[in-house]
């Protein structure tokens, strides 16, 4: 799955928590969002929203252009990146629940390892192999 075809498959599952996600359709969402992340960083620094010296003394155009900003990346790009996450450890044939464990310290590294690993070969309790159907 090319990163175009990962995208739009994502943004279609936008909150499918069932099935599974391959390898790369999950790597290549992630590698959307984190640049949206940047996109969105460059943007609200160039807005001054990160300036040290910032003073709060009431609410400015800049300030709302900021928040809808953030709040248009945040609710367009992670919900989709939850699910993603979650039909990834499906394809690994764990439930998704175990997408949690990134809160325990260096849950973090254990799914990176495991997110970088093969999913199940055939079909598992999740659903059919998505490899399979991309062939």
């Amino acid at each position: 799955m090319g990163p175009s075809a990962a995208v739009k498959s994502c943004f279609r599952k936008y909150a499918t928590f069932s099935g599974r996600a391959s390898r790369s359709e999950f790597w290549w969402f992630l590698l959307f969002a984190e640049i949206c992340a940047g996109v969105q960083m460059i943007l609200l620094t160039a807005l001054g929203e990160f300036s040290a010296n910032r003073i709060s003394d009431g609410t400015s155009a800049r300030d709302v252009c900021a928040e809808v900003l953030y709040s248009v990346v945040v609710l367009g790009v992670f919900p989709p990146m939850i699910s993603a996450t979650v039909r990834r450890a499906h394809d690994r044939d764990c439930p998704g629940k175990w997408c949690l464990i990134y809160f325990v310290p260096f849950g973090s590294i254990w799914l990176l390892v495991s997110f970088c690993r093969r999913g199940t070969a055939g079909d598992n309790r999740f659903g059919p192999d998505p490899l399979a159907e991309s062939r």
